[in-house]
């Protein structure tokens, strides 16, 4: 694939996003989807993090399939499929196509509305966003470190950050809704190559992941 080629889809990407993932419903068009109200009110960014997400979880986007062909996304009941014939490239707008694993640059866009975003242009998100465990420790005292006896909860617009158990890395999700012990997300890079809206309990391990460990949480504010 040509840069010249990447460059203009990047540009097409940027202005698919530019707008209604602000401005659209927090609910995404897939069946069965919880609505992203929660029990305690959030801020206008916060809100606007959540709507992003959601926004994404629903619209048919940009991705390279293995055969070097783009396409879009393919939207179904609670997750969007970047995906072609069981491929799994990591190639799409959210990580400019470079193929790497991206759930820190789904993450970064929700909190900022801009793909691949500048790492100086926005201290709120960790300077290395693409790598998951910065998200725990690039963000100071923005991390909330989890323990089964804390009573600090995520709110919506906030990322949760797990750590692999027997290898580096991890994965991160943003936070879309919490109703008590019950918190939804929707995470890039999930189920092969996918945006995947998730359930989860807050129990005494935290949210669980097969074969992670859950780290805590880190504030959009």
């Amino acid at each position: 694939m040509k840069r010249t080629r990447l460059a203009a889809a990047a540009l097409t990407a940027a202005a698919l996003l530019a707008g209604p993932a602000v401005a659209g419903s927090a609910q995404a068009d897939t069946a069965g989807t919880s609505s992203t109200s929660s029990t305690t009110a959030i801020s206008a960014n916060r809100q606007a993090v959540v709507e992003r997400a959601m926004w994404a979880l629903g619209k048919p986007l940009p991705y390279i399939d293995r055969y070097g062909t783009k396409r879009n996304s393919t939207p179904v009941e609670n997750r969007n499929l970047f995906e072609y014939g069981g491929s799994n490239t990591n190639k799409n707008l959210f990580n400019n196509y470079n193929g790497h694993e991206w759930c820190g640059y789904f993450a970064a866009w929700a909190w900022t509305n801009r793909l691949v975003p500048s790492k100086d242009d926005f201290p709120a998100i960790p300077r290395s966003y693409p790598a998951s465990q910065s998200w725990a420790d690039q963000t100071g005292s923005r991390f909330k470190p989890f323990s089964a006896s804390s009573t600090a909860r995520p709110l919506p617009g906030d990322v949760l950050v797990w750590r692999n158990n027997n290898e580096g890395g991890g994965h991160v999700g943003v936070v879309v809704q919490v109703n008590g012990n019950k918190i939804y997300t929707v995470e890039g890079n999930v189920g092969g190559d996918e945006i995947g809206y998730k359930y989860y309990l807050w129990d005494g391990d935290g949210p669980t992941i097969n074969n992670k460990t859950f780290r805590g949480f880190t504030s959009a504010e």
